[in-house]
């Protein structure tokens, strides 16, 4: 059984890449943190719950972060006051030169 806040469990359930879609449990960086708190802080969190509780890039709202990996490719987006997922990241491929392209597009609400 889990040693973690039990309302993360089900928001758990949503937590997803917003831009290569995968789970923290299918990303190897979330595995080791995850591995990291169970070892050092004694608690056992799923590695989707150690995103909700940590990661710098984690919206509550639309239960979006960016991996370690994506989050390099947009160009490590940050500000003063933090930097989070808050709507869709589009990827795209410019028709004459074949570069991929990232876009920031702000949303209301969002259905996963």
């Amino acid at each position: 059984m889990s040693k973690v806040r039990p309302e993360l469990d089900h928001e758990a359930l949503l937590v997803r890449c917003a831009m290569c879609k995968q789970r923290p449990h299918e990303i190897e960086s979330c595995v080791t943190a995850a591995e990291w708190l169970t070892e050092h802080l004694e608690e056992q969190p799923t590695p989707e719950q150690a995103v909700i509780q940590d990661d710098g890039t984690y919206d509550h709202i639309s239960k979006l972060f960016v991996c370690d990996n994506c989050y390099i490719k947009i160009g490590m987006p940050s500000s003063r006051f933090g930097w989070h997922p808050t709507g869709f990241i589009s990827v795209s491929i410019h028709p004459s030169s074949g570069q991929t392209m990232f876009t920031l597009a702000p949303t209301r609400t969002m259905d996963l």
